[in-house]
């Protein structure tokens, strides 16, 4: 199936593209999920000589986190 262009511009018509967006934003919700906390993900990183301050800061985090 092809794709309508707006005249000249190759580049979908308006109402198209925001179909295309609304069903890429569309979530379902999970039906009778529980969750006991929210999950979160830290990404930490560090250049040269980074592995020291690294440890030093895990030895301060608390077991618990």
């Amino acid at each position: 199936m092809g794709r309508d262009i707006a005249a000249g511009t190759g580049v979908p018509h308006e109402d198209e593209s925001k179909a295309a967006r609304d069903e890429a934003t569309r979530s379902d919700p999970i039906p009778n999920a529980e969750f006991e906390r929210p999950t979160f993900v830290v990404g930490l990183g560090a250049s040269a000589g980074g592995l020291e301050a690294l440890e030093r800061f895990f030895q301060n985090v608390q077991l618990d986190t």
